[in-house]
């Protein structure tokens, strides 16, 4: 409701400016969505096959299970129909939900970031004339501080999705980039119980791998694409400033001066999780550059357990 009553507010304030197209909203969902389809099938077909290689004295929907939750086997839970369909279900919920809270904070990213674009190119057209009154620089003044307090008051609803949503996918992420190190130790080990001809399988040294490399890829692409867009907002929020210090003289005036205060005051205009961080450009090449490091980590002890092994 108060996502609403903040879109209903920017319709009041911004009379002066066009709606967003809707195109670029509609693109992404429909990338987002399909490549989500795509290595959910993935997914799906990759368990298939290993459970595919396995003897025809092993239950097909108890091991599906299994693969797909293998820490019901560590806790020794039965297997049961219903409980198996339950699994599926919150699987399938959780995952439509995750796509969702992505292309949601991107939506509203885009739609954010095209309102202060239109007013970097009023002041950047004004910017450009010879003589502009102070009542022309105030309106903009007052313009784009509607602006920037919209962002905020998205902010203060969307802060705890973002958090959760950033927090989901740096999860994914890194789960996956253990999985291809490990080759997902805990699911092998299931399989090769239930399995014993598993560990030399086509699927584990072929399919599964294949699917973990194209789901790491999807989920790091993914992740920069949502942190890139949202950091748009604060990008268009600090456009202003270089171009009020290029007013020339002649409409120079005190409410410029109020402008470039407003802009260069250290207060940031993006979207945070719950204030902890802000997405700006900044904060991405610093995640990017983590995970970077988790990978590097894992590797190295993956390699020093190969060589206690030997």
């Amino acid at each position: 409701m108060a996502i609403f009553q903040s879109i209903g507010t920017c319709l009041c304030f911004y009379r002066l400016f066009k709606m967003p197209s809707s195109l670029p909203a509609l693109d992404t969902v429909l990338i987002m969505r399909n490549e989500k389809n795509v290595e959910h099938v993935l997914s799906i077909v990759s368990r298939i096959a290993r459970i595919l290689e396995c003897n025809d004295q092993v239950h097909v929907g108890e091991m599906f299970i299994k693969v797909t939750s293998p820490w019901l086997y560590e806790l020794n839970v039965p297997y049961v129909v219903a409980l198996g369909v339950i699994v599926q279900f919150l699987n399938i919920v959780s995952t439509a939900t995750w796509n969702y809270a992505d292309i949601f904070i991107v939506n509203m990213s885009l739609f954010l970031t095209s309102i202060l674009q239109q007013i970097n190119k009023k002041i950047a057209a004004t910017a450009s004339k010879n003589y502009v009154s102070a009542s022309k620089w105030g309106e903009l003044r007052e313009d784009y501080t509607r602006a920037t307090n919209l962002v905020k008051r998205f902010d203060d609803v969307l802060s705890g999705i973002v958090l959760i949503t950033f927090a989901n996918d740096l999860f994914f992420i890194c789960m996956q980039l253990y999985n291809i190190l490990s080759n997902s130790v805990k699911t092998t080990q299931v399989l090769t119980k239930l399995c014993p001809g598993y560990e030399n399988s086509y699927s584990r040294y072929y399919i599964y791998p294949a699917y973990l490399a194209y789901s790491s890829v999807y989920l790091f692409v993914r992740f920069l694409s949502v942190a890139l867009v949202a950091a748009r907002i604060h990008s268009a929020s600090m456009v202003p400033g270089p171009i009020l210090f290029a007013v020339p003289a002649t409409s120079y005036c005190k409410e410029v001066e109020r402008f470039q205060n407003q802009v260069n005051d250290g207060v940031v205009v993006a979207f945070s999780g719950l204030h902890f961080f802000y997405i700006t450009r900044d904060l991405v090449l610093t995640i990017a550059g983590t995970i970077v490091t988790y990978e590097l980590v894992l590797l190295q002890f993956s390699t020093d357990d190969g060589k206690s092994q030997i």
